[in-house]
């Protein structure tokens, strides 16, 4: 399956293929990396590259997806026009993104790093959800203003649930 993928307005094109031994190559420019993909829950994946180990969060709507992966979110467009097995994949536009910091698994807000009315950068740590016993730090995908913080500490949250929102 081919993904396109725009990451900080850079492009880049990924072939995905599984191999008979049961492991993905992915092929990312003239790279090759082999890959295994064991899925813990409908929507948890855990990728193994190698002695790395990648926990990625996701979550479908009719158009798009939203990715997980080390607290950064990605929307994965669904191509109809790019032909069969095709998705294009885009991280967040810094003046697109959307104003809802939502919970990229199912868990509890161990930690809120942040207050309503202060000003984040982008990449600043916003809050820590726990999930598998495992403490996930989701990073603000743009610079803005804190406007509302819908959850609160021990509070538990499903993938998808808005937990902070965001003004420019």
């Amino acid at each position: 399956m081919e993904y396109q993928f725009t990451i900080d307005q850079e492009n880049y094109k990924v072939d995905v293929k599984l191999n008979s031994n049961g492991l993905y190559t992915a092929k990312i420019g003239d790279e090759i990396f082999e890959l295994e993909a064991i899925p813990i829950t409908p929507d948890h994946l855990l990728l193994l590259m190698g002695a790395t180990s990648f926990s990625i969060f996701y979550t479908e709507a009719e158009k798009n997806a939203v990715i997980s992966v080390r607290g950064q979110q990605f929307t994965v467009a669904h191509s109809r026009d790019r032909g069969k097995g095709s998705r294009d994949v885009s991280a967040p536009d810094r003046a697109q993104v959307e104003k809802k910091i939502t919970a990229p698994m199912p868990g509890r807000i161990l930690k809120v790093l942040v207050k309503e009315k202060q000003t984040v950068k982008i990449h600043q740590p916003l809050f820590i959800v726990e999930s598998m016993k495992m403490e996930n730090e989701v990073q603000s995908p743009k610079a803005g203003k804190v406007v509302k913080i819908n959850f609160k500490e021990n509070d538990l949250v499903s993938v998808g649930d808005a937990v902070i929102e965001l003004d420019d």
